[in-house]
């Protein structure tokens, strides 16, 4: 993450050297992170996004508006996971959290898993969320778990529902990755038939993963 926020800064550094500008982004959270008790309170829903809106190109040159970056995202919530909301529908503008477009395409349709951080007490009570985390899910029954504990087994096995039917190389890693900080050892058979993979990166993940 420190490397890549460097390189967005030195390169808008290079690019504009008479107006030099830095923007934080943040990638796709650690599971084991977010989920843990005593860090910033979470919201966590599961739904289908129901479209993207992007900024139209500037006109200095000198904003961020890659659009895995920097877009609004409207989403229908079939179910709150973890914590406490009010609506069905989410409209979250995000400028600077980059969308795992492998793990989850970055297109109106998508079934997903969103981690989202609620920061109402800090904006005085004003409903703002911001998306920490996208994790892939597949529609179905969903109940609100009551603890992170409780939580942690639905997220290992939407990720591993997603990984069995996976033949892409690419996901097969990136998912591996996102479930390896929480995989249980219940579920850790599901992960062993990657440890025979022939690509060298996607039996590493697997590895790490058990």
């Amino acid at each position: 993450i420190i490397c890549f926020v460097l390189s967005v800064f030195l390169a808008v550094a290079f690019l504009s050297p008479s107006r030099a500008q830095a923007y934080l982004v943040q990638t796709n959270g650690r599971l084991d992170y977010l989920l843990y008790p005593k860090h910033d309170p979470k919201i966590v829903v599961v739904g289908r996004v129901t479209a993207f809106k992007f900024p139209p190109p500037p006109k200095d040159g000198f904003m961020l508006n890659e659009p895995d970056i920097s877009f609004d995202v409207e989403f229908h919530v079939d179910a709150v996971l973890f914590g406490s909301l009010k609506t069905d529908t989410l409209t979250l503008h995000e400028d600077g959290f980059v969308w795992p477009s492998v793990l989850v395409e970055q297109k109106a349709g998508a079934y997903c898993i969103l981690i989202l951080y609620d920061n109402r007490v800090e904006r005085e009570g004003e409903a703002k969320l911001a998306i920490n985390a996208v994790v892939p899910a597949k529609p179905g029954k969903f109940t609100t778990a009551a603890t992170y504990d409780a939580l942690r087994p639905v997220l290992i096995e939407q990720i591993l529902a997603q990984l069995a039917d996976e033949k892409n190389l690419a996901r097969q890693w990136h998912l591996l990755r996102q479930v390896a900080p929480i995989l249980d050892k219940e579920h850790v058979h599901a992960v062993e038939p990657f440890l025979a993979s022939k690509n060298t990166w996607v039996r590493r993940a697997a590895l790490g993963a058990v």
